[in-house]
């Protein structure tokens, strides 16, 4: 399970990604299960502009 969003950069992801305080970066922070259902994994992950495209394709659904 992965949330997605955009966040802008504190002063922290700024000098690790070389850009400037309060340019947008793309936040991941997603959460793995094992075949049972409980967590076991746990990832937070940041990336700027260029480096990860985000495209979603949305589909009607005839079951309904």
């Amino acid at each position: 399970l992965t949330e997605v969003k955009a966040i802008l950069a504190d002063e922290h992801l700024a000098n690790i990604f070389n850009i400037k305080v309060g340019e947008p970066v793309m936040h991941m922070d997603e959460i793995g299960y094992n075949f049972i259902g409980d967590p076991v994994l746990y990832s937070s992950e940041y990336y700027k502009e260029g480096i990860f495209n985000h495209t979603v394709l949305r589909k009607k659904s005839s079951q309904f």
